[in-house]
């Protein structure tokens, strides 16, 4: 596996999820954002472990979203950065995404998106709680 080595690094990894990291990204929308005592916020989407990061929950992997905004509203949000709390819609205690963050303030209705999550976090989706599993959609290079 001479094309794993590059610069004398060495990468171990299993090869399914190694190849196909990068294949699939996740859109998220938040459904409510409250603030709660201390000023903490927390935010809900319209996924979850269950539905589209099932690798965090099985496999202890961590994911890191990002708000889908312009440059410029993200650099005057960035300084209201405070912790929060990402949370799945399904009200199982597991269902979170990220737990005491510090991310920039977002609002109901605007997206995050979960870059190179994996092939293997769709295979694994499942309708918990009755929520549907999303649709895929390709989009071209």
């Amino acid at each position: 596996m001479d094309f794993l080595r590059t610069n004398k690094v060495k990468f171990t990894a299993e090869p399914g999820s190694f190849m196909t990291q990068g294949v699939l990204s996740i859109a998220m929308q938040i459904t409510l954002a409250r603030r709660c005592a201390g000023g903490i916020m927390h935010y809900f989407v319209d996924s979850g472990v269950h539905q589209g990061l099932t690798c965090q929950y099985k496999d202890n992997e961590h994911f890191k979203g990002h708000p889908i905004m312009t440059q410029s509203e993200f650099d005057k949000r960035i300084d209201q950065e405070q912790i929060s709390f990402i949370w799945g819609q399904t009200c199982d205690g597991a269902d979170y995404l990220t737990k005491a963050s510090l991310l920039p303030l977002m609002h109901e209705r605007e997206w995050i998106l979960y870059r190179s999550v994996g092939a293997y976090n769709k295979e694994q989706a499942c309708s918990f709680n009755s929520f549907d599993v999303h649709q895929v959609f390709n989009i071209p290079d």
